[in-house]
């Protein structure tokens, strides 16, 4: 009757059965309790000891070789389901804590890069708190405004994450992006391009041996992440590029240059 709940909390088939014929029909020998749960008798005792060392029956010798097994009060169950719900959360958290080098180290191994999709706000999110999780400095390649439009909320949650957590962020961006000016309070250092010439408009960030890549639009918000060193490694050659260039007045130096070539470009044509 109750054997199903039971075993959601992590009993077996069997050692919920015996656990339910116990508080049923009060204590009883091994042998009875073969009898009503269709169980062999050894197998029984296996249980039985099994639960003993759960707390959740009790062992009452009352001569050589014979035992009494009663159940313990039915909030036992409830302390070790709670028991067992911390120690998962323990051991997620234990895992999170590996599981980067461990993604690591499959990908050196079998030379293929993970990559990873995601679609939709709560999907994009995870590959957020996945780049904080490596905490180590982030360089992005960022839209002019999206993240800002789409997930407001949790835009500011993850710069105050990313703080929290000591993680410097170098931002190249369209001159527009309302979010990411250069703060020291904010540890970001930003270098903008005209939003005119590079409508940027999606996210691009780069930590350790991962490189997610973002778009932010409602209708397709969609997000990969890469977690490959010889990928990783390009998209820093490439920021540091963009980086680099838009060292001194960036916006109107690539305007100007822009300007420059149109003009040279214009003064070559000639006509018939």
């Amino acid at each position: 009757m109750y054997e199903a709940v039971i075993n959601q909390i992590g009993l077996t088939t069997e050692q919920a059965a015996i656990y339910e014929a116990l508080v049923s029909g009060g204590p009883m020998k091994a042998a009875k309790i073969s009898q009503k749960t269709s169980l062999k008798r050894g197998f029984v005792y296996f249980l039985l000891e099994q639960l003993v060392a759960l707390g959740l029956v009790e062992k009452e010798v009352i001569k050589a070789k014979t035992a009494i097994f009663k159940p313990a009060h039915p909030y036992k169950l409830k302390e070790l389901a709670e028991k067992r719900e911390k120690e998962a959360k323990e051991a997620q958290i234990a895992l999170d804590g590996v599981l980067p080098q461990l993604v690591s180290n499959f990908n050196l191994a079998s030379g293929k890069p993970g990559v990873r999709f995601f679609e939709g706000r709560e999907g994009l999110i995870k590959i957020y708190e996945e780049l904080l999780d490596e905490k180590s400095p982030i360089d992005s390649i960022e839209d002019k405004g999206e993240m800002a439009e789409f997930i407001m909320d949790y835009s500011h949650k993850f710069i105050k994450k990313r703080r929290e957590r000591g993680i410097f962020n170098r931002v190249v961006c369209p001159a527009s992006n309302p979010i990411n000016k250069t703060s020291p309070e904010e540890l970001r250092e930003t270098r903008t391009i005209p939003v005119k010439l590079y409508p940027l408009s999606m996210d691009i960030k780069i930590v350790n041996n991962k490189v997610s890549l973002i778009t932010l639009r409602k209708e397709s918000a969609v997000g990969i992440l890469i977690d490959h060193p010889e990928i990783a490694e390009n998209f820093k050659i490439i920021f540091k590029y963009l980086w680099d260039s838009l060292e001194k007045n960036p916006s109107k130096e690539i305007a100007g240059n822009q300007a420059a070539i149109a003009s040279s470009s214009s003064a070559s044509v000639t006509t018939p």
